[in-house]
């Protein structure tokens, strides 16, 4: 479900503007962890590794979370991110949320990763998309209005890009990997 678009039109120093969404942590709809929604990309596949398996997991489960004196250790979560790396940005925010079993440790984490447009731009457009994507999927319970809710994201993020490219793109068939197959022969298992 990664969206993304490309094209050298709207290029920053060389780079093909991209753009990839997921979300993954503690929702209501699952008993526990979200199931992986858009992490297609290496990028956020290595996001969701460090910032929350290594992170934040790490630290709550090892119990040096709870070893914070109290008045020193955040009552929630409530957060934003931006994370730049010699490949692109990282634009994220996560929250206190639950779980199914009600179960309130771990946060919900959605996240963007993007390429090849300027930074400002994307603190910009992406930061507003995702504090509105907090605010949805608070509103339910349901899983699959939960995965409509990254589809709608990772949409609006593909269509930002085009405004970028100058054009319309349509991430399966124009995002390409490091061997030139698009998301939708990776996805297809093709090429």
């Amino acid at each position: 479900m990664a969206t993304s678009a490309t094209g050298s039109v709207g290029a920053l120093n060389g780079r093909e503007a991209r753009a990839h969404a997921c979300a993954f942590g503690k929702h209501p709809a699952w008993d526990d962890h979200i199931e992986d929604i858009g992490l297609e990309h290496d990028r956020l596949v290595w996001i969701k590794r460090v910032l929350y398996a290594e992170g934040i997991a790490g630290n709550i489960d090892s119990g040096a979370w709870e070893k914070i004196e109290e008045p020193k250790r955040l009552p929630a979560f409530n957060h934003r991110f931006y994370w730049r790396t010699p490949e692109g940005l990282i634009v994220g925010r996560f929250w206190s949320s639950r779980d199914g079993k009600g179960r309130t440790k771990y946060p919900m984490v959605a996240c963007a990763w993007v390429e090849g447009v300027p930074d400002a731009w994307a603190v910009e457009q992406i930061s507003s998309r995702l504090e509105r994507f907090e605010q949805t999927v608070k509103q339910t319970d349901n899983a699959e209005l939960v995965k409509l809710a990254v589809g709608q994201l990772q949409r609006e993020l593909s269509t930002a890009a085009a405004v970028v490219l100058g054009r319309n793109a349509n991430g399966r068939v124009e995002w390409k990997d490091d061997q030139g197959r698009t998301l939708r022969q990776v996805q297809e298992g093709e090429g």
